[in-house]
C-alpha cells in the first residue's frame, strides 16, 4: 500500500508514514505539499518527516502560486526525509488557472490541464516501487 497526499493531505500522508508499523506501507507520494504555516497551523514538517522509512516521491509544479505550498520547498521537504531509503522530487510545470483561488484544484496547484502528464509520472514511479 502507498500513501498519497495532495496539499493539506500531504501532511496526513507524512504523518501516516511516520507512524505506520514496519512493513505496512511501500511508499509515499506527496504533491503540492503544505510546507508554509497557514490556517491549519501545521505543515508537512509538523508531521515528523524524519521518521518516514519508505521511499518518497515529491511532486511540485513550478507554476503553483499557492502561498502555503511553494514549489521551491520540494527540495527542503526531501531533505527532511532523513530516514527514507530514497526520496525523489519530480518538478513539473504548466497548468491552467480557472479559479480565483491560487490553492484550488482548477489551477496549477491542482495540475489543471496537465493531469495526464502528472498521473503518468506518478504511475511510473508507483509501478517501479511495486516490483
Amino acid at each position: 500500500m502507498f500513501l498519497f497526499g495532495t496539499s493539506q493531505g500531504a501532511i496526513a500522508a507524512v504523518n501516516g508514514a511516520a507512524h505506520a508499523a514496519s512493513g505496512t506501507i511501500a511508499g509515499v507520494v506527496l504533491s503540492e505539499s503544505v510546507s508554509v504555516m497557514g490556517g491549519s497551523k501545521e505543515t508537512v514538517f509538523s508531521a515528523t518527516p524524519q521518521k518516514v522509512t519508505v521511499p518518497v516521491l515529491i511532486v511540485a509544479n513550478q507554476d503553483d502560486r499557492c502561498d502555503v505550498a511553494p514549489p521551491q520547498a520540494a527540495q527542503q521537504i526531501a531533505s527532511a526525509m532523513t530516514a527514507s531509503p530514497e526520496v525523489r522530487v519530480f518538478m513539473v510545470s504548466g497548468g491552467i488557472t480557472k479559479s480565483k483561488k491560487n490553492c484550488g484544484s482548477l489551477t496549477p496547484h491542482g495540475y489543471f490541464g496537465i493531469e495526464n502528464d502528472v498521473v503518468d509520472k506518478v504511475s511510473a514511479w508507483l509501478d517501479a516501487k511495486s516490483r
